[in-house]
């Protein structure tokens, strides 16, 4: 997995990784708008690199606290975003229950129906080995990256 993008404020940080057809996104702390403008404009250069493929996103938010108002404006432009660019399924790790009821409401905006109870995973890997499952549907064996 290798790093594509990091921001870090007094209140919390950002970071962006891509393992294979998956976006790792770990957030801690508070998410301010400040983060999440950059987050929003560095998660679309690298959806770009998927050039249309099937992909996954994972939320790495075990540390993250909630997003500031103004900051979920932007989180609601990247979920729009995703899904407009072929993101098939996500996953997350989010115990704050501030952050679970803000993920909740910003999917609803979106039109995602999926209860977020389905989403929401105790654990890095068991996430990430749900969402291959879900890729491997979308994509055939030979199209699936690697590194």
């Amino acid at each position: 997995m290798h790093q594509k993008f990091a921001f870090k404020t007094a209140l919390g940080s950002c970071s962006i990784r891509v393992s294979k057809d998956i976006v790792v996104s770990t957030f801690s702390g508070a998410c301010c708008d400040l983060i999440a403008q950059r987050y929003v404009r560095s998660l679309t250069q690298i959806v770009k690199e998927f050039n249309g493929l099937p992909w996954a996103y994972l939320g790495n938010a075990q540390l993250h606290l909630a997003a500031t108002p103004q900051a979920e404006r932007y989180l609601q432009e990247a979920y729009i975003m995703a899904v407009e660019n072929n993101c098939v399924a996500d996953a997350y790790c989010l115990t704050s229950v501030v952050g679970i009821s803000q993920l909740e409401n910003l999917r609803k905006q979106v039109g995602i129906s999926t209860p977020i109870k389905e989403r929401l995973f105790d654990s890095i890997s068991l996430a990430k080995r749900q969402l291959e499952q879900e890729l491997a549907v979308h994509l055939p064996a030979t199209m699936v990256k690697t590194g």
